[in-house]
């Protein structure tokens, strides 16, 4: 798949995973797609920003909230997903802080 191609396919799953759950708040693309150096075998990698609201019901391990927006990315490469609160991300660890850094929103 080409680097536009991608690209749009991506916007179109976050305009998705944004219409179908209110909590999202922000849906950004980090690692190598992001900075432009991928390779054929890169995947790609994704950072799901939500809300602090409890009515999301959503669970509280991070595992499991990235169990529930895998379904979203019919991609024919890899994806890694990162699933965080708004909060947890106010805390961010020094990987967190690269990731955010280097992110582009979609």
């Amino acid at each position: 798949m080409n680097r536009d191609k991608l690209w749009a396919r991506l916007r179109a799953i976050a305009q998705r995973i944004r219409a179908a759950h209110s909590g999202v708040q922000d849906v950004r693309v980090f690692g190598s797609i992001a900075r432009g150096d991928h390779v054929g075998t890169s995947d790609v990698d994704i950072l799901i920003i939500l809300t602090d609201a409890p009515e999301q019901n959503l669970p509280a391990d991070r595992i499991e909230r990235s169990l529930l927006f895998y379904r979203y990315f019919d991609l024919p490469i890899g994806v890694d997903l990162l699933v965080y609160t708004a909060s947890e991300l106010e805390h961010k660890t020094p990987f967190l802080s690269r990731i955010y850094a280097e992110s582009i929103p979609l």
